[in-house]
């Protein structure tokens, strides 16, 4: 029995020792682990700057690059896109065909002539002294070139007669007018209306006479009109 009672005792004993060897094994990796998670948590601690482990990220749509603003849609995906319809241009100002390469305007925008300068007849000079331009009466007469009006006034056969000053010793006249528009003294622009188209003084028609007068004297107009020489660049 001493025998068997030994052995017992030394099979505690064994038994003991091995629980002993367990749970100092037990216990060292315990003291592991929780030494490799202490420096896991200091790591994370120094990238975040809190105390413990950083809380995940919630999952959202700028989590994985999508903005989560919701990018704008038209109402009806199937309306076509409104087309940019470009402004039309101006058109531009129509050409005034009374206006000369000369600079100098014919009297009437629109007129037949009908008789022209130094043609011979029954008039006072035996010659006619300037252009006779028909149209229709109450149409503008305009000055063919900037000037002073000398006189506006009636003059026997001429009727109604504007003088516009435009040199020195040179003067424009248009006769038989039916309105007159500017006075004595008036400075007018080339092109400016002074009157209007009538059948005053000695005329069978509605119609501008024009004249050109240099020294008192009449000189052909179509020269300074439609200048084929120096007489336009020796008035000025």
């Amino acid at each position: 029995m001493p025998s068997s009672k030994l052995s017992v005792g030394k099979r505690v004993e064994h038994v003991a020792i091995g629980s002993g060897i367990v749970i100092a094994s037990f216990a060292a990796l315990t003291w592991a682990l929780s030494t490799d998670a202490q420096a896991a948590q200091i790591e994370q601690t120094g990238q975040t700057g809190q105390t413990g482990f950083a809380p995940s990220a919630p999952s959202t749509l700028v989590a994985i690059g999508v903005s989560d603003a919701g990018a704008a849609f038209p109402a009806d995906l199937s309306a076509p896109a409104t087309a940019v319809v470009a402004k039309p241009k101006p058109k531009p100002k129509p050409k005034d065909p009374s206006r000369l390469k000369s600079g100098w305007y014919t009297p009437v925008a629109k007129y037949s002539m009908t008789a022209r300068f130094g043609i011979p007849g029954s008039w006072s000079s035996g010659y006619h002294t300037g252009l006779d331009l028909a149209t229709n009466q109450g149409r503008n007469v305009r000055a063919a070139t900037s000037g002073k009006v000398t006189s506006a006034e009636y003059e026997g056969a001429y009727g109604n007669l504007v003088k516009i000053k435009i040199g020195p010793k040179t003067e424009l006249w248009m006769a038989h007018l039916d309105a007159v528009k500017v006075s004595k003294g008036d400075r007018v622009k080339a092109g400016q209306a002074i009157g209007t188209v009538g059948m005053t003084g000695n005329t069978s028609g509605a119609h501008c006479h024009f004249e050109v007068r240099v020294n008192d004297k009449p000189k052909n107009p179509e020269d300074f009109l439609w200048p084929d020489s120096k007489s336009v660049r020796k008035l000025r």
